[in-house]
């Protein structure tokens, strides 16, 4: 199952809409927010560690928004 968000995505229009700006950020630090993710997602950083760590303790990790 794949969700709306990706069938109805345009990378190549993405891409044009956002190069500069992308750019920027990373040449200037200037502000640049990643709209190419599924609706309601967050980035949280993690690491392979703590997903482990988790695992090992038996808890559930879900990332937020609407995946499908």
């Amino acid at each position: 199952m794949v969700g709306d968000w990706l069938i109805l995505h345009d990378p190549e229009k993405y891409t044009y809409d956002n190069y500069y700006k992308a750019a920027e950020h990373l040449l200037t630090g200037a502000p640049f927010e990643n709209t190419n993710i599924p609706p309601g997602y967050r980035y949280k950083p993690w690491t392979v560690r703590e997903l482990l760590a988790a695992s090992d303790h038996g808890e559930v990790v879900e990332d937020e928004g609407v995946w499908f």
